[in-house]
């Protein structure tokens, strides 16, 4: 449990282990509800890639936290999954504290990922290079 207090639902690590062991899909997000747990927001269907993840990030107009699934087709060697903290400048202290403070129990359960990148800008090609760069760094 986070120091705020937070539990992590099972599924968050039931879709972790589905995106790396099995690459089931490309992204999947995650969010705090009722400001009790960390639970499945939304994940790619079908060939959705970053162009879905940013746009359903945006949508949410709150922090979120997400996994992507950075495809060989950017340039890295092979597919590289990366931890992204969605947390903008612009949102409310009061969210990005809980977000904050609930984040490194959130990774705990996504056991053997190391890359992770912090998102305050509204920039999707910003993102796409962040995660391209972590995803290079990890190899």
């Amino acid at each position: 449990m986070a120091m705020s207090g937070i539990t992590v639902d099972d599924e968050v690590g039931t879709v972790f282990q589905e995106m790396k062991l099995r690459r089931e899909f490309r992204w999947a997000i995650f969010k705090i509800k009722d400001n009790k747990s960390v639970v499945l927001d939304t994940k790619a269907t079908g060939d959705q890639g970053f162009t879905e993840l940013y746009a359903s990030l945006k949508e949410s107009g709150e922090p979120r936290y997400a996994l992507y699934d950075v495809p060989q087709e950017l340039g890295v060697r092979s597919d590289k999954l990366v931890f992204l903290f969605w947390c903008l400048d612009s949102f409310s202290a009061p969210q990005k504290m809980i977000y904050a403070s609930t984040k490194d129990t959130v990774k705990q359960v996504f056991t053997g990922l190391g890359s992770e990148i912090l998102i305050s800008e509204d920039d999707a090609g910003y993102v796409q290079n962040e995660l391209i760069r972590e995803a290079k760094k990890a190899e």
